[in-house]
């Protein structure tokens, strides 16, 4: 083997040898890039729950969401107001608890 052999050998490796590292680091960057890329987009997801949750607090923090459950939940008035409750039309015929019995109709009969 001559000189001029082992001299295109040694080159070949070398060339070899700098390209799988040049290869390796480039895919290593490759890669990294996509995992930044995941985590930016996982961040833009809960800063966006993030919003959420911060509307949704001042929202519950709200005088009109209090008094909303105020009414609902507590049957609270304002002062000088009157709750009327509405009940349930069909139920207004027949109290709860009344049952019927077959018979003569009360407003059938006469004096």
């Amino acid at each position: 083997m001559t000189w001029k052999r082992v001299r295109q050998i040694l080159v070949g490796f070398f060339i070899f040898v700098v390209a799988f590292l040049y290869l390796r680091s480039y895919l290593e960057l490759v890669r990294m890039e996509y995992q930044i890329s995941v985590v930016e987009r996982e961040i833009a997801v809960w800063e966006e729950r993030c919003n959420e949750l911060l509307e949704q607090i001042e929202y519950l923090s709200s005088d009109e969401y209090v008094e909303k459950m105020a009414r609902e939940k507590l049957g609270l008035v304002k002062p000088g107001e009157i709750q009327f409750i509405v009940t349930d039309p069909a139920s207004a015929h027949k109290p709860t608890g009344v049952e019927e019995r077959p018979g003569t109709d009360p407003s059938k009969i006469r004096d």
